[in-house]
Formats: structure tokens, C-alpha cells, sequence
């Protein structure tokens, strides 16, 4: 059933102070460090980062789709028909060893084989299926391909899926106490003196326009931590230190790119911002519920929330004194809300 609001913030709140005895957490230790997709939901809300990501909290199995591959199946299987490709094509792609089309044919044979591979674990009902799943990963890849050739500036190919904190992780110093972190970089690339960072997505794009042209934490946190990495890891890596990045969208329906290459520096000193956030609530035991329904779409934890989740977050926000949570409160701030 629900869980009850308390009359006053506390443990029901996610709020359990840093005496309190807890799990080993994530990110605060050299041990258990912490990836890109968990700080993205720590940020998001730290009450769902809990449940999921400390107690381990998750809806039962269920089968597959089996009309089409599911979102997260998918964006595994385009990383990797792209990550098979730049192994083995990533120098030549870069120098035009070939035209675009010669290099698509092969995009296309490869997406066929690991499709294969994928579909021998992963049920679709009928060959009509198959084939549109198939097409829509060639395609897919083709549109990448072609906006990577496209890009029309002097680049060369440096790594893809690059680990980063294996087997000791990346310590970002902080003010509120070092952040141990991991993971992969999908690709990396030298463009006009700097290194290129990038991550693929498979999603709708959102290119930095309008409403969305500033940095946002729970869209840009993951490709700022991949760059301040690449920058940390510059001479050990045989990077230049200047960084640039940028999210690929290869949906074909919108722009191409969220990209980063001329203000990278001002990403990075935002997103230094967001981390102390978390590295705050982190090592304060600080769990709040998000303040905005809009985190909640993806939650499958409403009913732990209860009725009026938002309602009791902003209260307890509003009256928070620890620095951790006000920073957190006014993360969450709307320009509205501040008379902006």
C-alpha cells in the first residue's frame, strides 16, 4: 500500500541523515563507483534512485514485446552494430578509404548479422516482423553513417566504447567530497584540435534550441561526465585536452546532433554543479521525492509515493536547511516558480 506521509521530513521522506546506518552507496567510495545512467537518476529523483539503485527495487519479469524490439533492447543492439563497425572500420571510415555507399553496404551487413545473432534470444512473431525490425536497424545505422560522413570537418577516429574506471575509478574532486566514477564513452574522435566526445542515441532528438537550449541535468549530465573524463584522461589516452561534445541522434526525423563543441567549458562548469548535488545527497543519506510530475513518467513506483507525492516533496524542499537539499530544491526550480 501507499506509504503514509510523516509529519515531519524524515526517513519516509528519503531523508535519513548521514548517521544514519545505510547500504553501501554508489559513488563515495573507490570500491562502488557510480555510472553516468545512475547519477541521471539520482538527479532525476533521489527517492527512485533509492529504491532502484540501493534497494534494489524493480517490477517483475515480463515477457518481451514481440511486434517490435523494445527501447532499451534496441538501443543496445544499434551500439552495438555501431561499436562491431568502428573496431574494424573506425580509421578508414574517418580517412574516406571508400565512399559512403560502400561503407553503408557493409553497416548493412553487419546490422543483418548481429540482428541474427540478437533475434536467436530475443523473440518476433513472424518473418514480416523480422524484416521491418531488420530494415529499421539498417536504416537507422545508414542515417548515422551518413550524418557522420557529413559532418564536413577534418576528423580522425581515436576509440569506441572506450572504459573508462576499470579497474580503479575516475575520482572527480569536488566540493562536497570526490565522486568515484565509471563507464563507457560510446566514441571518441580528434576534430579541429580538440577531442570529440560523443554518445549515440536512438530516441527523438533535442537539439539546443528554443526551451531546450541550456544545459539540463537529466538530458546532459551523462555526455558532461563523459567529457570531463575525457579531459582528465587527455595525456593517458594521447587526447588533446580541449574537449567537445556532442549527443547523435539517428532517427532521421528532427536535427542530428545536441552539440557541445564550441561551449564545452560552460557545460562542464554546470554540470560540475550538478554533481556536487549529488555527491551532497549522496554522502548526507538525503533521498527526497522529485518536486516535478514530469520525473515521475518513467517511475514504477507511484503507489510507494502516494497521492500527492509532488505536493510533500516542494514542502519538505521548501523548509530544508542541509545545502545539499536546497541545491536540490532549487535544481528543481522552475523559471516560473522564481519569477523568471
Amino acid at each position: 500500500g501507499n506509504l503514509l506521509p510523516a509529519k515531519a521530513p524524515g526517513p519516509l521522506d528519503g531523508l535519513f541523515g548521514g548517521e544514519e546506518e545505510m547500504p553501501i552507496l554508489p559513488g563515495v567510495t573507490p570500491g562502488y563507483p557510480i555510472s553516468a545512467s545512475r547519477l541521471q537518476k539520482l538527479l532525476r529523483c533521489p527517492q527512485q534512485f533509492l529504491l532502484e539503485c540501493v534497494l534494489g527495487w524493480d517490477l517483475p519479469a515480463a515477457p518481451p514485446a514481440q511486434r517490435e524490439i523494445d527501447t532499451l533492447a534496441y538501443g543496445g543492439l544499434l551500439h552495438l552494430v555501431a561499436e562491431r563497425f568502428f573496431r574494424d572500420h573506425g580509421a578508414g571510415f574517418s580517412a574516406r578509404s571508400t565512399s559512403l555507399e560502400e561503407w553503408q553496404r557493409k553497416g548493412d551487413v553487419l546490422a543483418r548479422q548481429l540482428f541474427g545473432e540478437f533475434t536467436e534470444q530475443y523473440p518476433l512473431i513472424g518473418e514480416m516482423v523480422r524484416q521491418q525490425q531488420l530494415a529499421r536497424l539498417q536504416r537507422d545505422f545508414r542515417t548515422f553513417l551518413e550524418y557522420d560522413w557529413a559532418g564536413g570537418r577534418p576528423r580522425s577516429f581515436h576509440s569506441v566504447e572506450r572504459a573508462f574506471g576499470r579497474p580503479e575509478p575516475v575520482e572527480l574532486p569536488l566540493s562536497t567530497g570526490p565522486l568515484f566514477v565509471r563507464g563507457f564513452i560510446d566514441r571518441i574522435d580528434v576534430e579541429e584540435g580538440m577531442a570529440l566526445v560523443r554518445d549515440l542515441k536512438s530516441g527523438r532528438s533535442h537539439p539546443r534550441a528554443g526551451k531546450e537550449a541550456k544545459p539540463d541535468p537529466d538530458r546532459d549530465v551523462q555526455i558532461a561526465l563523459y567529457g570531463m573524463v575525457a579531459r582528465l584522461r587527455a595525456s593517458e589516452w594521447g587526447l588533446p585536452d580541449r574537449v567537445a561534445a556532442a549527443y547523435a541522434y539517428v532517427d532521421g526525423r528532427g536535427e542530428s546532433e545536441r552539440s557541445f563543441r564550441k561551449d564545452f567549458a560552460m557545460l562542464e562548469a554546470v554540470a560540475t554543479g550538478w554533481l556536487e548535488i549529488a555527491s551532497g545527497l549522496l554522502r548526507g543519506h538525503l533521498f527526497p521525492r522529485t518536486p516535478r510530475s514530469e520525473d515521475c513518467r518513467y517511475c514504477a513506483f507511484p503507489a510507494v509515493c502516494g497521492v500527492e507525492a509532488q505536493q510533500r516533496a516542494a514542502a519538505v524542499l521548501k523548509d530544508a536547511s542541509e545545502p545539499a537539499l536546497t541545491a536540490f530544491r532549487d535544481l528543481k526550480a522552475r523559471p516560473e516558480d522564481a519569477g523568471g
